[in-house]
C-alpha cells in the first residue's frame, strides 16, 4: 500500500454557528485528505470576513462547503 492509498481516520470539528459544532469523522486517503483540508481553509478564510448571514447568502462559500462534505462522504 502506498501513500497516496493509505486511509487514516481524522476527526474535524466544525463550528457553524456559535455554541453548535458538528463532528465529521473522515476516513480518507492522504491525497483526499490535502483536498479537504485545503478546502476547509478557504471556508475559514471566507468566515473571517463574513457574517452568519453572509455566509448563508455567499454561494462560494456553501459551494466550497458543499464540496467538502461530499469529499467526506466518499
Amino acid at each position: 500500500m502506498t501513500d497516496a492509498t493509505r486511509v487514516r481516520p481524522t476527526v474535524l470539528v466544525v463550528d457553524d454557528e456559535p455554541d453548535v459544532a458538528d463532528t465529521y469523522a473522515l476516513f480518507l486517503s492522504d491525497d483526499r485528505l490535502d483536498d479537504f483540508f485545503g478546502m476547509v481553509s478557504k471556508l475559514s478564510v471566507l468566515r473571517e470576513g463574513m457574517t452568519q448571514a453572509e455566509l448563508r447568502d455567499s454561494e462560494e462559500y456553501q459551494q466550497l462547503r458543499r464540496e467538502a462534505e461530499q469529499l467526506g462522504d466518499e
